[in-house]
């Protein structure tokens, strides 16, 4: 031990210090041995035979505070030893030359209690000491049981951590086997400790008859970290990963420690996430083949999914469209297809693999494996199959793995990766079917349109229309960034072109500069869309067109983004109907003549004969006096009705006068009516001279005032004339019942023929009305010199 004091020293050693070493003169000591005991780190004590303290060292007061003076009063060196055990034995060296060392406890100066050990020896007599005395060399011992304390400490830990922890000596036995150990190992300590470790090693980590890595890192005596599989008493296989450190001691090796940690789920997550990569990679690649344009290689398909599984074989069986009926045989001549990825390469002539009458995924799971001689729940089922199905139940094949002698490992997660190849090929095939249809479908458009007599057209905002504008902006807007995207050739011709592709890219402000902004507004107003509209487009220099319309806008998030319409010219109906109205017209002007000429004569007659023949042959008061009056009064009230329907059938101020004057008679007369009001409302300015719209815009007004007193039962009619923007308005509005306008659609005379009057002067009339909600009749007339100007001529 470095530091202690013993019988070398005396007299011998002092001739090992021939260098003197300046000291105090009154030191009990030759300098030689002085100066080798003041350069000791232990305390030193030198004392006589009766226990006087004749010399201490340096080290002695710095440690434990005393001198010389303050032990001798105290009772010299054995007051320092208050243990009886030691200071007997101090007093036997004294006594018999009995050398000794103790552990024991002493108390500083300033009462701190220190673990020191005691070397007590006995010196001889000298020129010195002449009774001879006893040296006592004092180590402190604080440290050491600190260390001792926290290794201690250290061993319960290491006792109680769930790594495996062993320790090897030099001579190959186990020192040390922790809890860890024992449960990696299912082996207590008490059997291992003392134990040769190859004992361990050939029970536990032999392998394959391979030298294990802990064996390897054991006999090298080297720090190393490696990976090594134990093998477990009960069949199973322990993946571990180790820690090797040489232990030494002040620098000889005396043995080596070995930290072990069980890596045996870490290693299966691990091969999970490589698998899960693996596959998740294969999909990625299996559906961007499946999308990639062109024919797809299903074989290549079948295959990048196959090596990520692990599967000796991959295989497809689709079914087309047309039949869907599962057989239990499978033959190429029914229809249906094979396509197989072997992992060997081998050919796949007369190879069909298991079919299932059946479209219920885990059915087929379950029974495949079953086939194949497999439960679904085996350690290493043999074979997976599901069938192809579209969201809509619809099958169009089925897609199976099968793995031979391949171990399976990740069963749940093939079954996943099967089911979502499944799902990929499905969305394949309805991609497939849908973008065939659509062809298909665009085909037959295309014929439709080509073929069709009416003018079909596809109109594109360049900047969406923004719906919650007001309507004059959303007109504006609609007109000026509309361009044709597709029209027919029927559509071309109407737009002055010899071919549809003439027209597509070119604004509609282009090639209609003169389009009447009112259809427009009614296309705005209808909430973008129009049916069955009628349109007159007037030219200059020809005479009208007559045009039935169709559209429907394409509204998205707000925002008008494209209209699709179609068109068919009517002007030859139009005129058809002008010319039936006409003649109508005629007819009852011809009717109402004869009914005054003729009818209102006879009735006049009949009133002169009868008033004469009561005056001439009958006294006032007889019988037949006053039967002739009667019919005389008859014959009056019925030439007054004759004269109404004739004023109703040939009203004379559309000879005479303008519109206005026409319609405020009808608001007049109608007012007569009991619980009925109409009111006639004109801007003043306002007016229509031209004949035949002037007859027919009457004929509307008045269908429309007898529709409201007869069927609608109103109380109240309003007739309005005024200019809105370039056209004439005529409107009426009734407060009565209401009606459904599809239901009445075609099935009212009275409205069609509104209808039919309106398109003989090239007007629109629209009719809104709803149950409970009254009735709203607009006519807008284009203004035209003519029919605004009064004919100098007169009738």
């Amino acid at each position: 031990m470095a530091g202690a004091f013993n019988g070398s020293l005396h007299p011998a050693t002092r001739s090992a210090y021939e260098a003197s070493v300046p000291m105090p003169q009154d030191l009990p000591l030759p300098p030689p041995l002085l100066g080798a005991v003041e350069h000791l780190r232990d305390a030193v004590l030198i004392a006589d035979p009766d226990g006087t303290v004749v010399y201490h060292n340096a080290a002695f007061e710095d440690r434990y505070g005393y001198d010389r003076a303050t032990m001798n009063a105290a009772g010299g060196l054995l007051a320092l030893f208050p243990e009886p055990e030691v200071s007997a034995r101090l007093r036997n060296v004294l006594r018999h030359d009995t050398p000794f060392t103790q552990e024991t406890n002493l108390c500083t100066h300033d009462g701190q209690i220190l673990p020191t050990r005691v070397s007590a020896q006995f010196l001889p007599e000298d020129d010195v000491l002449p009774r001879g005395g006893i040296v006592c060399t004092l180590v402190d011992l604080s440290d050491q049981h600190r260390t001792r304390e926290q290794l201690r400490l250290q061993a319960q830990i290491i006792a109680q951590i769930e790594e495996a922890v062993l320790a090897v000596d030099t001579q190959g036995l186990i020192t040390f086997f922790n809890r860890g150990a024992e449960a990696l190992y299912q082996v207590p300590a008490a059997e291992m400790l003392g134990q040769p470790v190859d004992v361990l090693l050939a029970q536990r980590h032999g392998h394959n008859g391979q030298p294990s890595f802990l064996a390897h890192a054991l006999e090298a005596g080297t720090a190393s970290e490696g990976e090594d599989l134990i093998l477990l008493d009960d069949g199973r296989r322990c993946e571990v990963s180790i820690k090797v450190k040489p232990l030494r001691e002040k620098g000889t090796p005396i043995g080596t420690l070995a930290i072990l940690r069980e890596i045996t789920e870490k290693k299966r997550q691990e091969a999970r996430i490589r698998h899960r990569i693996q596959v998740e990679t294969a999909l990625a690649e299996a559906s961007r083949l499946l999308l990639s344009s062109g024919e797809v290689d299903f074989d290549r398909v079948l295959g990048v999914v196959g090596r990520a599984v692990g599967a000796e074989s991959v295989y497809l069986v689709t079914i087309p469209p047309d039949h869907q009926p599962l057989l239990e045989s499978r033959a190429p001549d029914q229809g249906m297809s094979l396509t197989v990825w072997h992992r060997d390469g081998r050919a796949t002539d007369d190879w069909w693999p298991i079919s299932l009458d059946t479209r219920d995924p885990e059915e087929w799971l379950r029974e495949h494996a079953r086939l194949r001689g497999h439960r679904l729940d085996s350690p290493e089922p043999s074979a997976l199959a599901v069938p192809v199905l579209s969201h809509e139940d619809m099958l169009y094949g089925y897609l199976g793995f099968e793995y031979g002698d391949r171990p399976r490992e990740e069963l749940d997660e093939d079954i996943r990766v099967l089911n979502l190849l499944g799902d990929l090929l499905a969305t394949y095939f309805e991609r497939n079917f849908a973008e065939q249809a659509l062809r298909e479908s665009e085909e037959r458009y295309r014929t439709f349109i080509s073929t069709t007599t009416e003018a079909v057209w596809r109109l594109e905002l360049t900047r969406p229309l923004v719906t919650d504008q007001p309507p004059e902006q959303q007109a504006a807007h609609l007109y000026e960034y509309s361009i044709f995207g597709e029209c027919n050739q029927v559509m071309a011709r109407l737009l002055q072109a010899d071919d549809p592709a003439d027209v597509v890219h070119r604004p509609l402000a282009q090639l209609l500069p003169r389009l009447d902004r009112g259809l427009i507004d009614a296309f705005i107003r209808e909430g973008y869309t129009l049916h069955n509209h009628d349109y007159t487009a007037v030219h200059p220099e020809s005479s009208p067109k007559h045009y039935v319309i169709n559209a429907v806008g394409t509204v998205h998030q707000g925002r008008l983004i494209r209209i699709w319409g179609s068109c068919i010219e009517v002007t030859e109906r139009v005129e058809l109907e002008r010319r039936m109205v006409a003649a109508l017209e005629d007819q009852q002007q011809r009717i109402g003549r004869d009914l005054h000429d003729g009818v209102g004569q006879l009735l006049t007659g009949i009133r002169m004969l009868s008033a004469n023949l009561a005056e001439r042959h009958f006294r006032e008061g007889d019988d037949g006096y006053e039967q002739a009056h009667k019919v005389s009064r008859f014959a009056n009230e019925a030439s007054q009705r004759v004269r109404e329907i004739y004023r109703g059938l040939t009203p004379a101020q559309l000879y005479y006068e303008g519109l206005s004057a026409a319609l405020e008679e009808i608001a007049y007369n109608t007012n007569a009516l009991p619980n009925l009001s109409c009111a006639f409302v004109h801007d003043g300015n306002t007016d229509v001279w031209e004949r035949e719209a002037k007859l027919h815009l009457y004929r509307i007004a008045q269908e429309a005032v007898n529709n409201a007193l007869k069927h609608a039962r109103a109380q109240s009619v309003v007739i309005t004339l005024r200019t809105q923007n370039d056209h004439v308005l005529l409107q009426i509005e009734d407060d009565g019942r209401g009606f459904e306008q599809q239901e009445r659609r075609g099935k009212s005379l009275g409205l069609d023929s509104m209808q039919y009057r309106a398109r003989a002067i090239g007007a629109n009339l629209t009719i809104h009305s709803s149950p409970g909600e009254g009735t709203v009749i607009r006519c807008l007339v284009p203004i035209t010199p003519a029919l605004t100007t009064p004919d100098p001529t007169g009738p």
